[in-house]
């Protein structure tokens, strides 16, 4: 089933940075070089700009255009983070909105103290909720690659040190060998760029398309971030779907497959010749059948002929 309805227009990540100042754009460049708000003070007081309010009033403002988050963390080391981030310059795929449970295998005292205080904390950006046996993680880092499984290394080598640093932090045990104790509810996998997520968004239109059997959405358009993505969301199918769709609009980019209505102009045409094809196909039946009707009789004439020639020569 197909849904389409109208959204509003946003501005493409080209607009949104050609509005910053060019201070602003010094504090996203120290951003992306991984350095925090305290480091860049500390960096533009060597060039003798000393308040920490006109460092702290650029990063408010690229906060509020959504160039970076909670904390102004804005890059990882492994190719995570903003989608604004360089990391994503000329990549195809980005894996982000992993959302996930971990079943904790062992805790101590330390652990449910801190559950009394507290039971949930934003880590990276990452939100998370705490409770006895578990931890469920609402993650917001973005994975760029050219492939499911270039993202997906990326994304198991992140979230492999984010949770040894919660094990050290809390004083828990999260990873072990041959133990399935993770479990993705969510993922959502985009094709940056994709041609008919342009088209769409172009026209302030949504897409949504849901499975004949659970009824879940498996692929939508969207461009939250000016991305203009083509989106495989299903928790489970989301890595194989987006690897099919990626396959199938290659397809059609590498053999330059015409547009709807050239296609049909072309079937239309085809169906014309194949036609007049049949048309002259039985003009030439009706000749070669008359032909042999001709043969036929000229045959029985001759053999009707000869028999009159013997019977003149008895006489």
């Amino acid at each position: 089933m197909v849904k389409k309805s109208p959204h509003l227009k946003v501005e493409s990540s080209g607009d949104v940075m050609g509005k910053l100042t060019t201070v602003e754009k010094e504090i996203y460049g120290y951003l992306c070089k991984g350095l925090t708000p305290q480091q860049i003070i500390i960096k533009r007081g060597r060039k003798g700009i000393r308040s920490k309010e006109s460092t702290y009033r650029p990063l408010r403002k690229l906060k509020k255009l959504g160039i970076v988050g909670h904390g102004y963390n804005l890059v990882e080391n492994l190719g995570g983070g903003s989608p604004y981030s360089p990391h994503f310059k000329n990549k195809k795929l980005r894996l982000h909105g992993q959302q996930f449970t971990v079943q904790i295998l062992d805790s101590d005292e330390r652990y449910n103290k801190f559950l009394k205080t507290c039971n949930s904390r934003i880590i990276d950006n990452n939100t998370l909720m705490f409770y006895r046996d578990k931890i469920i993680v609402y993650g917001v880092t973005s994975f760029a690659g050219n492939s499911v499984s270039e993202c997906m290394a990326k994304s198991t080598t992140y979230w492999n040190r984010f949770l040894r640093r919660l094990e050290n932090d809390y004083n828990l045990i999260l990873i072990k060998p041959r133990k399935s104790n993770i479990y993705f509810f969510n993922q959502h996998w985009a094709e940056v760029g994709n041609e008919l997520a342009r088209e769409y968004n172009d026209n302030c239109e949504n897409l949504q398309v849901r499975t004949n059997d659970d009824g879940k959405v498996w692929l939508l358009i969207d461009n939250s971030f000016n991305l203009n993505e083509l989106e495989a969301t299903h928790p489970q199918s989301a890595p194989f779907d987006i690897q099919k769709m990626q396959k199938h609009f290659n397809s059609i980019r590498d053999n330059d497959i015409l547009e709807p209505h050239k296609l049909q102009l072309l079937v239309e045409g085809l169906l014309k010749v194949n036609i007049e094809q049949k048309e002259k196909l039985a003009y030439v039946t009706d000749l070669i059948g008359n032909m042999a009707i001709l043969q036929k009789n000229e045959m029985e004439l001759n053999k009707a002929m000869r028999m009159d020639i013997q019977e003149l020569k008895r006489k």
